[in-house]
């Protein structure tokens, strides 16, 4: 395998994505589906797993502004949607794994096994209660399941701490591109999707103009600004194994949080806040000397900001929704009129379970006609029925449990002894995002909602090991 320095590893990583966002926007088709082609067999020839896990992430969750799911795709059979390339990954990662023969046990290996053989359950009930003979239906289907293979195959490619130190190396750079990217967006109003869109649909133009403090909602790199939080706070409770330089990790926390508060998104603004100060409380154990100094450091970041207008008017619109959560405790589900997945959508996704409580409805056509990921623990007891919830949740709390576990029975001058905390913070903070913004969990899910759960019980399962190892010295 070519070894590259660090520089020109990620100028590497910018050649390939950038190529990418300039084949799939300026060019046809063809050349784009022949680009794409040859990625896939340069992947299947190198060894460099957290280069290419890192690059087929950004062409589902996007690179400033660019790309994302349903931009890169392959089309093999005339009228049928194209095939996401991150697809083809997940098949080849699987072929990788086969030659490899690397069959590393995962202590959770079992229970994802038990919800495996439930989600095919759910194909076959879904089914049995009525699911559309058509072509394009089975097809989303096969789409859909597809990457719950990454739980298989991410554990079994990436085998080191240094292989995941090199694929968060990569995400921390498209994070910081991503805060770039929304400045932009944020001072000039140009948004890359948005023009895009106009280009290809003449009824584009009809849409709202985005609007500093009313209605700018933009954050690009949804999910890899989320778990780059998770990052950067594990490398941060890591001890004696230094990996990243600490004020860059500081950095990373610093640009995650500002980039979610940036756009007024209220869930995640909870969850990474709520991870921050449990990480700081917990883990980090500051002093009250050192919770002056970085609050010190953060109300002078918030003046910076607030010395411009645009990004003033930003800061009070997120603010301002966040406060809409007080009329919660007054009674108002709809959070004043901006939070309807309680009033409207939740109530009606309940209406549908009700039909069939135990095992939901599975794949079916009930099932895809009032899927709805606004309300994640509603749209799971919809699909997988009140059966499919407690296994979920089964297996959130035995992870906790093994997390905890791994903090209490390995000493203190352990190096991942803290790590195990960070685990169980950022779960809890997932469990936030799932509750209250868009569904993170269930017994499917697109390559970008699984990369970043396949990334966490891959690391999970290697700190245990570590640990295990250091302890036995």
């Amino acid at each position: 395998m070519v070894k590259f320095s660090p520089l020109k590893k990620y100028f590497r990583f910018l050649f390939f994505v950038v190529v990418t966002v300039l084949v799939t926007y300026f060019t046809s088709a063809l050349i784009s589906s022949v680009w794409y082609i040859l990625l896939l067999v340069i992947y299947f020839k190198s060894k460099d797993e957290a280069f290419w896990l890192a690059f087929f992430f950004v062409t589902t969750d996007g690179f400033m502004g660019f790309l994302g799911i349903y931009t890169t795709v392959i089309k093999l059979i005339p009228g049928l949607p194209g095939i996401e390339l991150a697809q083809f990954y997940i098949i080849l990662s699987l072929l990788k794994v086969y030659f490899s023969k690397n069959n590393t046990r995962q202590f959770y290996g079992n229970w994802l096994q038990g919800m495996l053989f439930y989600s095919l359950f759910l194909v076959l009930f879904g089914i049995f209660n009525g699911l559309t003979k058509e072509m394009n239906i089975y097809f989303r289907l096969v789409k859909i399941l597809m990457p719950l293979l990454l739980f298989y195959t991410i554990p079994r490619l990436l085998t080191t701490l240094k292989d995941y130190e090199n694929l968060f190396g990569y995400l921390f750079l498209v994070l910081v591109l991503a805060f770039i990217a929304q400045l932009n967006t944020l001072f000039t109003g140009f948004d890359p999707k948005k023009y895009f869109n106009l280009l290809n649909d003449p009824d584009a133009e009809m849409r709202p103009e985005l609007e500093v403090g009313r209605n700018f909602r933009v954050l690009y790199n949804q999910a890899i600004t989320f778990f780059c939080v998770f990052g950067a706070l594990y490398f941060l409770a890591l001890k004696k194994i230094r990996t990243f330089k600490i004020t860059y990790l500081y950095v990373i926390v610093v640009v995650s949080f500002a980039l979610t508060f940036l756009s007024a998104t209220r869930g995640y603004i909870l969850s990474i806040g709520f991870a921050i100060f449990l990480f700081f409380i917990f883990v980090q154990k500051l002093n009250v000397k050192q919770i002056f100094a970085f609050s010190f450091f953060f109300i002078c970041l918030v003046f910076v900001g607030l010395s411009n207008q645009k990004v003033s008017t930003q800061i009070q619109f997120s603010i301002d929704r966040l406060l809409t959560l007080n009329s919660l405790a007054e009674g108002d589900l709809s959070a004043e009129g901006s939070l309807i997945r309680l009033s409207e959508r939740g109530p009606r996704v309940i209406k549908v379970w009700s039909e069939s409580p135990v095992f939901g409805h599975g794949f079916s056509d009930r099932f895809f006609i009032n899927d709805d990921f606004h309300v994640g623990n509603q749209n799971i007891l919809m699909h997988a029925g009140v059966v499919g919830i407690l296994l979920l949740c089964g297996f959130i709390f035995y992870f906790i449990k093994k997390m905890l576990n791994g903090y209490f029975n390995f000493p203190a001058n352990n190096p991942f002894s803290s790590t195990f905390l960070v685990f169980i913070i950022f779960l809890l903070g997932w469990i936030i995002v799932h509750s209250s913004s868009s569904q993170q969990f269930a017994f499917y899910g697109l390559p970008n909602d699984i990369f970043p759960q396949a990334v966490f019980l891959g690391m999970a399962g290697l700190t245990y090991r570590e640990a295990r190892l250091v302890h036995a010295g």
